[in-house]
């Protein structure tokens, strides 16, 4: 069973998203080693072949396999358990969203924001990962807009 939510909802969850998982991309990627950048390069590879497959599911997951690689790095449990739950609750809409962009056939945009979290993660600069992830978030806000206003 999917809860459905309005536009407005949805908003408030995705305003929460930006302001969570922006301070956990602050807090965590000072902390991003050798370890790190490597499971962001396999989860990036997995990015790759989740949408090469046009896979939703698979892309999702692997795109909050690599957010989490950074996030856990923050050290905050709680942070991360209400980003889960965050996710959870939007998981619908978010596989919704993807499933447009591949209708749209516009699928290197979701590798390219992932690349450059990445980047920006595997080479600590903050700045970079922030805007990877902001653009992202944007592009889903715009998305809820477009598909319920």
């Amino acid at each position: 069973m999917v809860k459905t939510f309005s536009q407005g909802e949805l908003l408030e969850i995705y305003s929460v998203h930006t302001l969570l998982e922006s301070q956990a991309v602050k807090l965590g990627i000072g902390q991003c080693d050798g370890v790190c950048v490597k499971e962001l390069e396999e989860k990036l590879q997995q990015i790759q072949q989740a949408l090469d497959a046009q896979d939703p599911a698979g892309f999702l997951n692997a795109e909050e396999a690599m957010l989490t690689c950074v996030f856990e790095r923050a050290g905050n449990q709680t942070l991360m358990n209400f980003i889960r739950t965050l996710w959870a609750r939007s998981r619908y809409y978010k596989m919704v969203g993807v499933k447009d962009v591949f209708e749209t056939g516009n699928v290197a945009l979701l590798y390219d924001e992932a690349a450059q979290f990445v980047a920006g993660a595997t080479t600590q600069d903050e700045d970079m990962a922030l805007d990877a992830l902001l653009t992202a978030l944007k592009r889903a806000e715009d998305g809820i807009r477009a598909e319920l206003g």
